[in-house]
């Protein structure tokens, strides 16, 4: 069972208003200091990796929405993982890190040499959550427009050709060859590449020298159509929402359409966002969730909507029907929230049901064995490889995970420790893949693989 801690830079990522709970400390997520305890924690947990996703504006729906995400400190403000990224690297020695950067305002030039940089800087201990954004806000604070839903893919598509083409088409294994001749690097086995399309043009030599994985480990979560497609071309992990049977169905597309797409589907991994809420027992459970319910801002989970799916939900909304409309923004969330319950949902019904205290992730509450049952019954009746550990008061929540259900997970043998000196890929698919598989269309682009390595084009 792989444990991936899932975190934001921000003050208040999924506890809607706990940022008031007295134990809560995400006020200091601009503190190294405060992540350095973090990564600590949870490797000394035995905690695969710690993910960080992103954050870049307000929902922009409607100004109330806006000052609600502001006030409440709901994923505003954020800080850039990347910059974090090295030093927490720098103190921890098994723990991996995945980062957040999207496609569609990045340069892939500029981020391959800075995911290069931090791959050889953590011994290849890094990953790449692979986005395409939703936010009109990110376009205009960037000065580029945000494209339609499926224009950002194909963007993607050729941003990814584009980065493979970088990491493992310009220098070969060999080209580096500090002893024992008169030359530090053969510029022979350094080759020119070019990729030439319709959003992005680069050419020349990659400028850094092959790092222990070249490409990071690949990390999505699109579920509309076109990004289960392209988590089938491209994902080695696989995040994954809905309930159980829902979470079967979308992995066994996403296996079919690898296997599809020439790649050995038994090497993807697929996690499940879970909030878990846990104690010394069932009763220290319930306190702890009572107290969060008590403090959960139905106004700060509104804005948190807003942000993801477009939708203006509000207290004050009439009875007519609330259905799903196609948006731009995360349209799962969206389609969820229309189907939700067994009736169609009135608008004011929608707002209470997209409000509601835990949120929208799967939620796990209890004693240690309540908890540990339930993990083990989504890897064994959806067949996720692992979870994504959310907080709603940080670190008290995973502080008590680690106290209480980590030990009672090691006595079913159910979690490895990661081993150091292990790639991030090795970890998650297993020894003999710190780099990507053959039938990888990446690796497809390494030189004398085929004509289209000095192209770049698909």
């Amino acid at each position: 069972m792989i444990l991936n801690a899932f975190s934001v830079l921000t003050a208040s990522q999924n506890g809607n208003g706990l940022w008031r709970h007295p134990d809560d400390e995400r006020h200091r997520f601009n503190e190294l200091s405060w992540w350095l305890d973090y990564a600590r924690l949870v490797e000394d947990a035995g905690f695969t990796s710690l993910m960080f996703a992103d954050s870049f504006g307000t929902g922009d729906v409607s100004d109330a929405l806006d000052r609600a995400q502001i006030e409440e400190g709901a994923y505003f403000p954020a800080t850039d993982p990347f910059v974090y990224v090295p030093a927490i690297a720098a103190a921890t020695s098994r723990l991996s890190f995945i980062a957040t950067a999207s496609t569609s305002f990045e340069n892939p030039y500029s981020l391959a040499r800075r995911i290069g940089s931090l791959d050889h800087l953590s011994g290849g201990r890094f990953g790449w959550n692979v986005v395409t954004s939703f936010v009109p806000a990110m376009g205009r604070a960037y000065g580029t427009p945000l494209l339609p839903h499926a224009q950002r893919y194909a963007r993607a598509e050729e941003f990814l050709q584009a980065c493979y083409l970088l990491w493992e088409g310009s220098w070969q294994d060999d080209a580096y060859e500090v002893t024992g001749t008169d030359r530090l690097v053969d510029p022979d086995r350094v080759h020119e590449v070019a990729h030439s399309g319709e959003f992005f043009t680069t050419s020349g030599r990659f400028t850094v020298s092959p790092s222990p994985q070249r490409t990071p480990l690949l990390v999505q979560a699109g579920h509309s159509a076109q990004g289960t497609s392209f988590a089938a071309r491209h994902a080695e992990v696989v995040l994954v929402t809905g309930t159980p049977v829902q979470a079967a169905a979308y992995i066994a597309e996403v296996r079919r359409l690898a296997a599809e797409a020439g790649r050995d589907p038994s090497l993807l991994r697929f996690l499940v966002p879970v909030v878990i809420v846990t104690g010394s027992d069932e009763e220290d459970a319930a306190r702890r969730v009572a107290e969060y319910r008590a403090l959960w801002s139905r106004r700060a989970a509104a804005a948190v909507m807003a942000l993801f799916t477009g939708y203006d939900l509000r207290p004050d909304a009439d009875d007519s029907a609330f259905s799903y409309a196609r948006t731009d923004r995360h349209q799962s969330a969206a389609r969820e929230l229309a189907a939700a319950g067994e009736k169609e949902l009135s608008r004011q019904e929608a707002y209470e049901a997209a409000t509601a205290f835990p949120g929208t992730h799967v939620f796990i509450s209890g004693g240690p064995r309540t908890v540990t049952d339930r993990l083990e019954a989504w890897v064994d009746e959806a067949g996720v490889d692992g979870f994504n550990l959310m907080d709603l008061v940080s670190p008290a929540d995973m502080r008590r995970f680690v106290r209480w259900v980590v030990p009672e997970l090691e006595r079913r043998d159910a979690i490895h420790p990661p081993t150091a000196g292990r790639t991030i890929r090795e970890t998650y698919l297993g020894a003999g893949h710190s780099r990507l598989s053959a039938d990888h269309p990446g690796a497809r682009l390494r030189p004398g693989t085929n004509d289209r390595t000095r192209e770049g084009r698909a």
